[in-house]
């Protein structure tokens, strides 16, 4: 499906969300049937109506297709394998060729993943432009009226924060069915919408969101601000993308020194009364059995399950330790960790011996219940590191999973979308180029004593004086970098830290691609020859997608790609 087709089809998810009652378990928003006596105008005219419109847009993140579209595009599959580039992932014996071309950086403008998530994103904003329009209209409780326009206009933001991270300069639909014909928008103007958008919601949200669980917030809004001003102003010093000669995507627009004032400030406003902290044990954010912990840290998830819209993330594709998926709760095995991020880790680092583990074995009976549900327990890591795997995503025993109604190869993990201790780091960054290093060395030890302390809240000080040896570094900055890969891997950070900062084309260019020491950490060092091979300075960016450039001629093509149609 193409952008143009795209827009003459926005109204009609919600024609569909409205067949749905709440226990119907409606996974897909689209019924052909409905489409030729539902008037767009008509769906927006009760609070009712408003609450499944927006609905509607949430529903974009974890949609097992959009309008027909895609299959799990984006943070049910799709966007993790857009966002894994760095030295936190090898591939490894990926059968089918729509997830190797992109986890091996070969991607084109002809790309299945890209071209659904650019679509997908799209979608999501016009969904939005619909509520904020229309919206104020409705004769309802004002307050809550006001709710869901600013909740709309805080996805509008993060979807469109998502576009410029991926492909820089994008067209800016800010109307319900805006002209499909409209151009890319400079950096600038991208941005400027986005700010708009965030800052609205961070200043009139209320710090939770009362009406749904799991729904955004004040802070949820306050985070992605930061994460943008972060972003721009990292941009700006490391002078990213001027390398490749071009001036789509030029970040000379920015004042960095402003964006690293406003991002201490939001930054210090989430630590000191956002009411989120950093969880015991860490691992509690990523299991789908601990949710009441994990929303004491995740500002924001993308839901699954029963407590979504009865949607599921394709866990065996890309997450957790490999294993069988029917009897023991595993993955494919497709993404491995690499010899760079466990070199990351000491052993007193006890997220390592979470995030780096070994495979499932057939032993059903070695397991470990967490509040009640029982999780099949990894086996020794083999002395060649063969079964080297991703340990931070686990699932539940797969037959009591299944008797709920839950596919084998489906998760219903929330996936933690933006995280307090993210923003923890995020503000010692701040901290730091504002002048502040000694603060900022004091958050980033904050974190780590999660690491070294126990369920009962007993910190381990010789763990963390190990920690802290080894990790220290005389550039800050450095020793950030690699602390957030630490807390943060294979959570879709690493691709955008490591472009921010400049250091892409070098982290790339270091990875080993032979285990010639036998380290059995680099077991799968081979596997990076590929990435190595195909990444060249330009992928920074994704292509804006061929079937879309054909049908919209002022679309223009990011460098480095096929610019000829």
């Amino acid at each position: 499906m193409n952008m143009k087709t795209f827009y003459s089809k926005a109204l009609k998810y919600t024609a569909a969300l409205l067949l749905c009652t709440a226990t119907a378990g409606c996974t897909s928003f689209l019924d052909e049937k409905t489409y030729s006596f539902v008037s767009g105008d008509d769906l927006y005219t009760t609070a009712a109506n408003a609450e499944l419109a927006l609905t509607g847009v949430y529903d974009i993140l974890n949609a097992g297709a959009i309008q027909g579209t895609g299959n799990q595009p984006l943070w049910g599959r799709g966007m993790h394998y857009l966002m894994m580039l760095g030295d936190e992932i090898a591939p490894n014996g990926i059968s089918d060729p729509h997830h190797q071309i992109i986890a091996s950086c070969g991607y084109n403008e002809e790309a299945d993943f890209v071209s659904m998530a650019w679509f997908g994103l799209f979608v999501g904003i016009d969904r939005a432009n619909h509520i904020i329009q229309k919206v104020p209209a409705i004769d309802m409780d004002p307050k809550r009226r006001d709710e869901i326009v600013n909740e709309a206009k805080l996805l509008r933001g993060l979807y469109r924060l998502y576009q410029a991270w991926l492909w820089g300069e994008v067209p800016l639909p800010n109307t319900p069915n805006s002209s499909a014909e409209a151009p890319r928008e400079p950096l600038d103007k991208v941005y400027a919408c986005i700010e708009e958008d965030l800052d609205k919601a961070y200043k009139e949200l209320p710090d939770r969101n009362s009406n749904v669980n799991g729904r955004v917030n004040k802070w949820t809004a306050g985070g992605y601000l930061l994460k943008m001003y972060t972003y721009l102003a990292s941009c700006k010093e490391n002078r990213v993308g001027r390398e490749l000669g071009s001036p789509t995507n030029s970040f000379d627009w920015v004042d960095a020194e402003a964006c690293w004032k406003k991002a201490a400030a939001i930054a210090e406003d989430i630590y000191a009364h956002s009411g989120y902290k950093l969880i015991k044990p860490y691992h509690y954010n990523f299991l789908a059995d601990t949710k009441s912990s994990q929303k004491e840290e995740c500002m924001m998830v993308v839901q699954t399950g029963a407590g979504g819209s009865n949607e599921y993330f394709l866990f065996a594709y890309w997450a957790g330790p490999q294993g069988n998926v029917g009897t023991n709760g595993g993955g494919y095995g497709w993404i491995r960790p690499t010899g760079e991020l466990s070199d990351k880790y000491v052993t007193e680092d006890s997220r390592m011996g979470w995030n780096l583990c070994g495979s499932l074995g057939n032993n059903v009976t070695d397991y470990t219940t967490i509040n009640g549900a029982k999780y099949f327990s990894p086996v020794a890591l083999y002395a060649s590191g063969a079964n080297l795997c991703h340990g931070k995503f686990r699932q539940s025993d797969p037959a009591v999973r299944t008797s709920q109604g839950i596919p084998t190869w489906a998760s219903n993990i929330d996936f933690p979308m933006l995280r307090f201790a993210d923003i923890v780091l995020l503000y010692a960054e701040a901290l730091y180029k504002t002048g502040d290093e000694s603060l900022a060395r004091e958050l980033v030890e904050e974190v780590r004593e999660r690491a070294c302390t126990d369920t009962d809240g007993k910190l381990n000080e010789s763990a963390l004086n190990a920690m802290n040896s080894a990790y220290y570094k005389t550039d800050f900055m450095e020793e950030l970098l690699d602390e957030r890969s630490r807390e943060l891997c294979v959570e879709g950070w690493r691709r955008i830290d490591l472009i921010r900062t400049g250091k892409m084309t070098e982290v790339i260019g270091n990875m080993k691609t032979v285990n010639d020491a036998g380290n059995k950490y680099y077991y799968f060092a081979p596997q990076m020859e590929p990435i190595k091979n195909n990444y060249k300075p330009y992928k920074i960016w994704m292509p804006v997608p061929k079937r879309e450039r054909e049908v919209n001629k002022n679309l223009s093509q990011n460098p480095g790609y096929t610019q000829t149609i």
